[in-house]
């Protein structure tokens, strides 16, 4: 590797402050499995992951600095503003022989990004799982026990950072030597910034161009969009397209090889249109925000390798992941995760999202789509529904749970513009459908969606129809809508004197008329709502039950976990496995209530009971064995 390194970075007044983070390649693991586990697990990988979906949100912009892709011998010094501590603090088993002490620190590796959420496998004996110091107690997977440490000057942490400077690659062609100098670079050059941070844009060698003709005109077609061909050059020959992962209304994103760096990405290739460009610039202003206080990527969002603009497209290079939570599921005939790896991803998420929030962002589309695989190899397990009297089916499971946030394309600081509505439909929260303004707690109800789903299966609220959605959200909470989010829902819409307001009065539905204006009460069914749609809402259960038929355990909100154990009988060799269920019902509860600022918050949900206790599954085990390989 040249000792010079190609750093990403981020210019404010006269010194350039360092983003970069040395590239870990995990895609050259060896993948080797020991015969006999092999035999005895049955050891099956998916061939490639893919991923996810994107969508793009357009707002207000802020120029307060540039981001410039620059040359430096410099090693990378600058800490996150947000930890405090490169360290990770696991409460440690009691019988584990590792140390007498009441944690164990697992230091940061230094230049290299972190594995598995903090701790590296490869240095966690056989058999240690995280566990309180009490009798009884269950093992739970280390990611359960990641600590997430709040930030103690909120006003340097929400400094934003300005617009994002995408360098800009000549493109070469069969026929043109060179193109004409970046227009990035004659601009910097007129503001008297320093032109040896465009070494790279400002010198192109003379015998760039590729030899290929897979990088001619025409690049684009009809929508804008760059178009794909499997095994082709991108810019200028530095990256090979392996696949095509996925396409949305911003573009395409594309697995590729990249020549410089010898890695496997990802490119979020961004249409060559004005509105897309100018989205993906706000999306790399958050993405930058992301990298600068959390260099090492403790808190797992993803992370931004490199953007340049190629053609007229602006391309935003990331790590390659594996599958999305959804596209696993889904290849996995939609059964649930394990409750271990629920828990697991839980923490993981919420630690991404409290870490956001302290940012003072908003992702506003948290879904299954929208949380990747670090890796998505798994093991396949002998499982039987609880609901289902049936012999036991094959189902996948993970070897490793660890996953990455990605997508920040429709997130949002708080202080700035929001749009009306937002979030994917199945994960909106009830604010947002009632028009009575949005914040950090949209973010909260969605995660607490994402968790159901991964539980059971199956989306919670599967409708297109607002009025429908709201019918379906009281029976899964099981009380009807806030009176006083109803009143400042029907006083965004209406005047005192009954008059529609000016700037709704175009609107072709009004969500407040699907209230009652005498008692508050949502009117659900009325004469013209269809049999189906009133058949979808009956057949849904409280939040309780919809866990409860899943894990094969009956739930009442009524009632303490002493009274519950005892009124439903539950076995004592049942009883710690219950007990993790009925506090994972607990959070939920949390998580989906109506009124937003009654909505437990991320880093009140990071400290709830639940992640105190663990269960005994295939998922722990699946861990386990890795480990032991």
């Amino acid at each position: 590797m040249n000792n010079q390194q190609t750093q990403f970075g981020y210019q404010d007044g006269h010194n350039l402050i360092d983003l970069t983070e040395a590239n870990q390649d995990d895609n050259n693991e060896d993948g080797t499995e020991d015969q006999a586990m092999n035999k005895l697990l049955d050891v099956e990988e998916d061939d490639e992951g893919a991923f996810g979906k994107m969508d793009d949100v357009f707002g207000s912009k802020d120029s307060n600095s540039d981001l410039l892709l620059h040359i430096s011998d410099s090693s990378r010094n600058f800490s996150s503003g947000s930890t405090g501590s490169s360290e990770m603090c696991i409460k440690e088993n009691p019988n584990s022989p590792i140390s007498s002490a009441s944690s164990y620190n697992f230091p940061s590796p230094s230049g290299s990004s972190l594995h598995s959420a903090n701790v590296k496998l490869d240095s966690i004996r056989p058999g240690f799982f995280t566990s309180e110091a009490r009798l009884g107690a269950v093992p739970q997977l280390p990611y359960t026990k990641l600590e997430y440490i709040a930030p103690t000057d909120y006003t340097s942490i929400r400094e934003k950072i300005g617009d994002v400077q995408a360098a800009v690659i000549p493109y070469y062609s069969h026929y043109s030597q060179r193109s004409s100098p970046s227009s990035t670079y004659r601009e910097n050059l007129s503001h008297g910034k320093r032109p040896h941070f465009y070494k790279k844009l400002s010198r192109p060698r003379r015998h760039a161009p590729s030899s290929s003709s897979d990088e001619e005109s025409p690049c684009d077609d009809s929508d804008g969009y760059y178009i794909i061909r499997r095994g082709s050059n991108f810019a200028n020959g530095r990256f090979r397209i392996r696949k095509l992962l996925g396409q949305g209304t911003f573009g395409k994103v594309v697995k590729a090889y990249d020549k410089k760096s010898h890695a496997v990405v990802a490119i979020k290739i961004i249409k060559s249109i004005s509105k897309y460009r100018s989205a993906a610039r706000i999306e790399l202003r958050v993405l930058a925000m992301l990298k600068k206080h959390d260099p090492k990527n403790i808190y797992q969002c993803i992370h931004l390798r490199e953007c340049f603009d190629y053609r007229g497209h602006i391309c935003i290079v990331t790590d390659m992941l594996g599958q999305s939570l959804f596209d696993f599921m889904e290849n996995n005939k939609c059964l649930p995760f394990p409750g271990s790896h629920i828990q697991a991803f839980a923490k993981q998420i919420l630690r991404s999202v409290a870490f956001m929030h302290d940012l003072n962002l908003i992702h506003t589309d948290l879904k299954p789509e929208n949380i990747l695989l670090q890796n998505d190899s798994f093991v396949r397990r002998p499982f039987c529904p609880p609901s289902v009297a049936t012999k036991a089916i094959s189902r996948k499971v993970l070897k490793d749970p660890k996953i990455f946030t990605i997508d920040f394309g429709a997130a949002i600081f708080d202080d700035e513009s929001h749009a009306r509505v937002v979030s994917t439909r199945h994960y909106r929260a009830p604010e947002i459908i009632m028009d009575t303004g949005w914040s950090f707690p949209c973010d909260i109800w969605s995660v607490g969606c994402i968790l159901v789903e991964l539980a059971t299966g199956d989306t919670l609220f599967k409708t297109h129809n607002n009025v429908q959605h709201l019918a379906m959200m009281e029976r899964v909470v099981g009380e009807p809508i806030d009176l006083s989010l109803v009143r400042d829902c029907i006083y965004n819409f209406y005047t005192a004197n009954g008059q529609r307001r000016g700037y709704h009065s175009h609107d072709e539905e009004c969500i407040a008329d699907a209230f009652s204006k005498s008692t508050g009460r949502l009117r659900f069914p009325i004469v013209s709502t269809s049999k189906k749609i009133m058949n979808e809402v009956d057949q849904l259960s409280c939040i309780e039950d919809i866990i409860g038929d899943s894990v094969g355990f009956r739930f009442s909100r009524r009632m303490s976990l002493s009274d519950s154990l005892k009124h439903f009988n539950i076995p004592r060799a049942k009883q710690q496995e219950y007990t993790f269920w009925f506090w994972f019902v607990d959070l939920i509860r949390k998580m989906l209530i109506f009124d937003p600022e009654r909505r437990i918050t991320a880093v009140e949900a990071l400290d709830h009971e639940w992640f105190n206790y663990g269960i005994l599954d295939d998922g722990l085990l699946s861990l386990n064995s890795e480990i032991a390989n």
